[in-house]
């Protein structure tokens, strides 16, 4: 298993997502409950976040690595998608323009990035509490 411990949470949150989009679009979720499309975003969020990390671990060992490395790579990777994906969405006519549109986008991008935070906090806690010591270098 190795480097894939951090591809398999990516695969099983967007596997969730993808049915919780389904089921949003099926029963109107998105627009009867306004809170589901940021659950949505941070549960993306969270899987850019798993998925960056993954690509990391690819390249090197991620045992050290230190945690503000992790935490830039998460937070300019979440960001950069987010926003990627709302001006992709407003060229494409995804988006229904209201008055409170760039509000809801500024939200949205805020809950994917927090959504990948919520990935570097949970790698500070398992290599507090899971990785005792670090590997010898080779």
């Amino acid at each position: 298993m190795g480097k894939n411990i951090f591809l398999l949470p990516a695969l099983i949150i967007s596997v969730v997502v993808l049915a919780l989009h389904l089921l949003a679009l099926e029963y109107f979720l998105y627009w009867t409950h306004g809170w589901f499309d940021l659950l949505i975003h941070a549960l993306a969020g969270a899987m850019i976040g798993f998925i960056s990390v993954w690509v990391l671990s690819r390249s090197k060992s991620i045992f050290f690595v230190k945690p503000f490395k992790f935490f830039l790579i998460i937070f300019i990777t979440t960001s950069l998608i987010s926003i990627s994906w709302e001006i992709f969405e407003f060229i494409f006519g995804l988006t229904f323009t209201s008055l409170n549109y760039v509000q809801d986008t500024i939200l949205d991008i805020v809950m994917t990035v927090l959504g990948g935070m919520t990935v570097f906090l949970y790698l500070v806690f398992i290599s507090k509490f899971f990785l005792k010591e670090k590997p010898n270098a080779e």
